[in-house]
């Protein structure tokens, strides 16, 4: 499902971690646990990703758990805040709708 995390909208975009590390500095980063995550994601039992604005992508935004059937789960701020922005909820919708379709071909 490469083409899945292969997404933009508005001014937001989808960042892949590259190594177990990239997902523990982001619990870090974050003050939440998605470190402990890494196992899962080595396993394959569940994808997490990043949500970045475009004009900082290294800077941490959102953090995304997608499930292997391509919908979206815990999708938190740091310290495991719901998103509260249109634009954060438009971003939300539209990946969501990206990853249906992406599944499903």
């Amino acid at each position: 499902h490469s083409k899945a995390w292969e997404f933009a909208y508005g001014d937001y975009v989808v960042s892949i971690p590259s190594c177990g590390q990239d997902i523990v500095t982001e619990g870090r980063e974050m003050h939440h646990c998605v470190g402990g995550y890494v196992d899962k994601v080595v396993a394959g039992s569940t994808y997490i990703c990043f949500v970045r604005h475009k004009d900082t992508p290294n800077a941490c935004y959102i953090t995304c758990q997608v499930h292997t059937d391509g919908s979206i789960g815990q999708y938190y701020l740091a310290y495991d805040r719901y998103i509260h922005t249109e634009a954060d909820r438009a971003f939300k919708e539209a990946f969501a709708n990206h990853l249906r379709e992406v599944w499903g071909e």
